[in-house]
């Protein structure tokens, strides 16, 4: 499965730019810090603590999850999903 930024049916600009983003380092910088909230946080927490776009930050999530890294944590804020990380044993 892909991790890519843009869907097939995006123009082919935001294919473009799609190739330019660091998605490694962006997908830690989200990791580090959906950590520092203790309950875990949405996506328009993170942005807002990352100083990004919501549109930066969002399709980091699937990924992140699909590689088992956060969890939808049940809890909802203004209908939002709380993103938690995945506790290491």
């Amino acid at each position: 499965m892909s991790d890519a930024l843009a869907r097939a049916t995006d123009p082919a600009t935001s294919h473009e730019a799609a190739e330019h983003v660091d998605t490694e380092t962006l997908e830690t910088r989200v990791l580090f810090a959906l950590a520092i909230f203790q309950y875990g946080a949405t996506t328009h927490q993170l942005a807002a603590y990352l100083q990004e776009s919501l549109v930066t930050v969002s399709p980091r999530m699937a990924p992140l999850r699909r590689k088992g890294k956060i969890v939808d944590s049940g809890m909802r804020e203004n209908g939002r999903t709380v993103w938690a990380l995945v506790k290491q044993s």
